[in-house]
């Protein structure tokens, strides 16, 4: 499965998936300056993993499953789109590490 981790300014929420511990999505976050901001580390020039990874330590990070998102190509006027349907029994699930700030 692809690592990817994403910052949700809406509802204030970090996740990831793809990954099994807070180190892994440390090195994921300190890629992304969106997040790095969001974890407080605005003022770090070039943030360390180590320093995002205890940062993110200090946080609530869960682990949940959530149903795997079920995609859909659609077509129209020459473009094709992705669209994402409901989860549909037995698409699978996904693992979701992830905090609210």
């Amino acid at each position: 499965m692809t690592q990817r981790i994403w910052y949700n300014a809406d509802v204030d929420y970090i996740g990831a998936v793809g990954i099994s511990s807070v180190r892994e999505m440390a090195e994921l976050a300190v890629k992304e300056p969106d997040i790095t901001d969001a974890l407080g580390l605005h003022e770090v020039e070039d943030p360390t993993v180590e320093q995002v990874e205890e940062v993110l330590n200090e946080l609530n990070i869960e682990a949940s499953r959530v149903p795997a998102a079920v995609l859909h190509n659609e077509r129209w006027d020459g473009v094709i789109a992705t669209i994402p349907l409901d989860a549909k029994p037995g698409s699978g699930y996904v693992k979701v590490l992830g905090t609210n700030l």
